[in-house]
């Protein structure tokens, strides 16, 4: 009888860890989840500044090595700034136990194509 109580406790104390384990886990795929939004919409709003900026500059100086050096290097604070947030992320994302990657995306800025990466959730 003594065996069967321990064996009993063991499954109901197994089954707790179980549950809180998982409920950690849903928590942290939350949590990332809603860090990749914040992050996405973030670079998001730093891509639609740069072609916004870069049309202006393209406008107004005309197709030329002045204006392309310009855009340029507004192309690059861009990359930079986001690898740098997407690196960030993906990082607390790894620390929390959910796997996260950037998938990178074509945007038209200036005279050229870039590409930026946006983040995706792909597994816990």
């Amino acid at each position: 009888m003594k065996k069967i109580t321990n064996i009993v406790v063991l499954i109901l104390v197994l089954s707790l860890f179980t549950n809180v384990a998982l409920a950690s886990t849903n928590n942290n795929l939350a949590i990332v989840e809603r860090m990749v939004e914040r992050t996405n919409e973030s670079i998001e709003r730093d891509v639609q500044r740069t072609q916004e900026l870069a049309d202006t500059i393209m406008n107004n100086l005309g197709d030329n090595f002045i204006s392309r050096g310009i855009v340029d290097s507004l192309i690059f604070a861009l990359v930079k700034m986001t690898d740098a947030k997407a690196g960030a992320t993906i990082r607390a994302a790894n620390a929390l136990g959910v796997t996260v990657v950037c998938e990178y995306v074509d945007y038209y800025i200036g005279y050229r194509w870039v590409e930026i990466d946006p983040l995706y959730v792909i597994s816990d």
